[in-house]
């Protein structure tokens, strides 16, 4: 079978009992055994099947490969007919060299034209090449030069045409909206006219949509204004049971609480700037101060013999009391004890004669 390259050609196959219920399929392989398409044929009518297909390949021979199946999913083969095999001769008509027959090649409708054109050779058989002289009146493409010589037609009065960078006069209403590409280009429309004015950019660069973010950031700012705005210094009202305890940052502030209420007062400061911080560390010197006489008053009273404990004498032999230790106790119940014991005491004296001290001292150890 021949086939032509680039156009479409229907592949037929016809089943000799006339059934109409198989499935043929063709696989179509190039020179090197590469499948190339599958081709799924429909039933026509009696028996015959055909599916439509291009090569657009550049192979000169292909072969191809039917077998009947008995499902539309061609799984099952159909083994009452034979595996059909058939080879494709491909013919290119557009390779250069090839020899081609103009009144039957593929593309009628080309080779019509160039017959057509054939025939408009010049009586003398020779085309014009470039620097020949033409005759535009009577050159082939006559419509071209009509439209050549009606333009020519309209060169202006003084002979010449306009060049770049000539100024030019725009005939009246020459700007229609369709001259605007709206993409890049904003014209002022009709709805723009009358009281519309056209402000520049200035030389910060702003447009009228950054004044108008602009302007919705001061409006989002101000919606929630008063009327009318108290001034700076102006007494302000506080709304009944504004402040609540959640207002306060108890870590630096510290609000009087309900606990505080009944006979809490709270006192000021003075002119010496004194705070509760300031009393408490007094009052604590205070309390050091006290503790130390407390102890110095006990030891002064047990020296008078309040909680007094004399014990180990000596005496010579005239019985006279040599030393002895002498104890004070803050507590009447220690006495005589070794608990409580504020000082102990060495007391040491000498006589002259029996019953006549001369000295006598009392030394705290």
């Amino acid at each position: 079978m021949q086939i032509k390259k680039d156009v479409a050609f229907d592949y037929e196959i016809a089943l000799e009992d006339g059934v109409t219920t198989q499935y043929p399929q063709t696989k179509i392989y190039d020179q090197s055994d590469a499948l190339v398409t599958t081709l799924d044929l429909a039933h026509i009518t009696l028996g015959r099947y055909n599916a439509n297909y291009t090569y657009a390949g550049t192979d000169k021979l292909l072969k191809a490969h039917t077998i009947i199946y008995s499902d539309a999913g061609h799984t099952s083969e159909n083994t009452t007919y034979k595996r059909g095999h058939e080879d494709l001769e491909v013919f290119d008509y557009s390779v250069a060299g090839d020899q081609m027959d103009l009144v039957n090649a593929p593309n009628s409708i080309a080779i019509a034209a160039i017959k057509t054109g054939l025939g408009t050779v010049p009586a003398s058989g020779n085309w014009s090449i470039a620097g020949d002289k033409m005759d535009l009146v009577d050159a082939p493409n006559a419509t071209a030069i009509s439209a050549i010589k009606t333009g020519l037609g309209t060169v202006p009065a003084s002979g010449n045409w306009a060049i770049a960078g000539d100024q030019m006069n725009l005939a009246d209403n020459a700007i229609t909206s369709g001259k605007f590409d709206e993409s890049t280009a904003y014209p002022l429309t009709q709805a723009d006219s009358g009281n519309t004015a056209l402000a520049r950019v200035g030389a910060d660069s702003d447009t009228l949509e950054t004044l108008s973010d602009q302007l919705d950031g001061i409006h989002t700012k101000t919606t929630n204004l008063p009327a009318s705005p108290a001034a700076v210094g102006s007494e302000m009202k506080l709304e009944n049971d504004a402040i609540t305890s959640a207002k306060f940052d108890e870590s630096t502030a510290f609000p009087v609480k309900s606990a505080d209420t009944g006979s809490t007062a709270i006192a000021r400061t003075g002119a010496d700037s004194d705070t509760l911080e300031t009393l408490s560390d007094q009052i604590d010197t205070i309390n050091i101060d006290t503790d130390a006489l407390e102890t110095d008053v006990k030891r002064i009273l047990g020296l008078v013999q309040e909680n007094f404990y004399l014990d180990n004498p000596t005496f010579d032999s005239d019985n006279n009391l040599l030393t002895a230790r002498v104890r004070t106790y803050s507590l009447a119940a220690s006495v005589g004890t070794t608990s409580n014991v504020l000082a102990t005491y060495t007391m040491t004296a000498t006589f002259s004669a029996a019953g006549k001290v001369t000295t006598y001292k009392l030394v705290k150890v």
